[in-house]
């Protein structure tokens, strides 16, 4: 399988569907990883964390997994991924970020290349979060750069700097310097003295805020003068890729998805768990097994958004993927559902579709009739919440006081039930008053739905109800 997505590296839709069938095998997928993973795909002996390998897979193999390839991740490439595997080889293993950043070959090891590494999970091995090292990125180039005008050897990027049967003045020149460069330290010595540089670097925050002046913010993202290892640029080229390339809990998924082709480290989907299910019509992986004509409705992330023209009468209409958790599906949305849904259909947005299959000569076709950004459609459609709860629970009362200031802030159409589960799944149930309803969005939902004393929860939703689609007359 690790052969397979190699000979694919590069085909992003062929990735994703062979990465698709090793789970499917039981073979698990891992990220990229600077200590682990080689150029493409490669099968590991994946570990926990404690130490011992993870439970065998089905194919036989004990802990088998396979990791990511440097080279596949985009932005990367070949000659930065080979670069890292023979610093790995000579030094050993990458001890964190900082380590990585002293060894790594600027010639090859830019500033967008360990922006991807990072918002990908390669440094993960090292505890840190990604957020945290893709805010620090600029930082550390700035302290990197004082650590090479310091010790000019470390500069592998300038050829001079490790030539010295070159003529002194010669060097002297390139160098900037007065006396003879000085011979870089230890990597322990040299680890302090950039921990140090970067405190000293961390003055001002990573991120200028609006009303921080631009020339301000600038020194920070260059953080160098003309020995930087980063190309110079004036303040408006530095500062930009900061404000547009922001790693941040709410969208790690999409730089995933956008670098590697795949989530990694979960899925949109995982904020609406429990919702998404009871929305659902039809379970996903068996929606083209029913009957033509079959209405359905279904929540996923609209993917591959590829818009198109009618043949007939040249009008707009979209085919896109919606990926759920389990299957990836082809969806269609002609004309006149375009007309009037076309504006919440968004790559990489989670949406509620509402259609029919249409079955044809040249197979069955999903036909999307409505669509809805998700967290409005849970909103509209949960008509009742039942929290199964634990009657001995300590954190109960804690519970039901948290639920109690939510639904007074979030007041809305959805109704509360209680469940208190006993011995021998007897759970007497309890209405709430019909004052107490709620404005159910997923986040609070998930946040309540994890409280230690709740065993469960049952959703009620409404009915599937397509809207009337025929269309008006048109005049003209």
């Amino acid at each position: 399988m690790a052969a397979v997505l190699s000979s694919e590296l590069g085909n992003a839709e062929k990735v994703s569907h062979f990465i698709d069938e090793a789970l499917a095998m039981g073979i698990p997928v891992l990220g990229p990883d600077v200590n682990e993973s080689r150029e493409t795909f490669t099968p590991v002996i994946h570990r926990t964390a404690e130490g011992p390998p993870s439970p065998p897979a089905p194919s036989g193999a004990p802990g088998a997994a396979i990791r990511f390839g440097l080279a596949g991740i985009k932005g990367v490439g070949e000659q930065a991924a080979q670069r890292i595997l023979e610093e790995r080889e000579v030094g050993g293993p990458f001890g964190s970020f900082q380590d990585f950043l002293l060894r790594a070959d600027s010639r090859a090891i830019n500033k967008r290349v360990l922006e991807n590494l990072v918002a990908t999970g390669a440094f993960d091995f090292s505890g840190a979060k990604r957020e945290e090292l893709f805010a620090q990125i600029d930082e550390a180039l700035s302290a990197l750069g004082e650590l090479q005008r310091k010790y000019p050897a470390l500069r592998r990027d300038v050829p001079e700097a490790a030539q010295p049967a070159g003529p002194a003045e010669t060097m002297l020149f390139d160098l900037g310097a007065t006396d003879a460069p000085a011979p870089p330290p230890d990597r322990a010595v040299l680890s302090r003295e950039f921990a140090e540089l970067l405190r000293h670097t961390r003055r001002a925050p990573a991120t200028a805020p609006a009303g921080v002046a631009a020339s301000e913010h600038a020194m920070l993202d260059l953080g160098a003068g003309p020995h930087s290892p980063q190309k110079a640029a004036g303040p408006k080229s530095t500062a930009v890729p900061v404000v547009e390339r922001r790693l941040s809990a709410s969208n790690r998924l999409q730089f995933e998805k956008e670098l590697l082709g795949f989530y990694i480290s979960g899925h949109p989907m995982n904020a609406y768990a429990g919702l998404a299910e009871a929305l659902n019509t039809v379970p996903e992986d068996q929606l083209l097994d029913l009957p033509d004509r079959s209405e359905f409705r279904l929540c996923g992330v609209a993917t591959g958004i590829t818009k198109k023209l009618s043949k007939k009468d040249n009008r707009p209409w979209a085919a896109f993927t919606l990926a759920t958790k389990s299957v990836p599906l082809p969806m269609n949305m002609f004309s006149d559902a375009y007309e009037d849904y076309a504006r919440h259909l968004v790559t990489e947005a989670p949406v509620l579709v509402q259609g029919n299959l249409l079955a044809g000569n040249d197979g069955v076709r999903i036909n999307v009739r409505e669509c809805y950004p998700l967290d409005l459609a849970v909103a509209n459609l949960v008509r009742k919440v039942t929290w199964l709860l634990h009657p001995d629970h300590p954190e109960l009362p804690d519970f039901l006081r948290l639920l109690r200031a939510t639904v007074d802030a979030n007041y809305g159409d959805t109704r509360l039930e209680f469940a208190f589960v006993f011995e021998d799944r007897i759970a007497p149930f309890a209405d709430a008053s019909a004052g107490l309803g709620w404005k159910l969005t997923p986040a609070l939902f998930q946040q309540l739905r994890a409280h230690p004393a709740v065993a469960g929860t049952l959703i009620e939703a409404k009915r599937l109800q397509l809207k009337d689609t025929r269309r008006r007359v048109r005049r003209g």
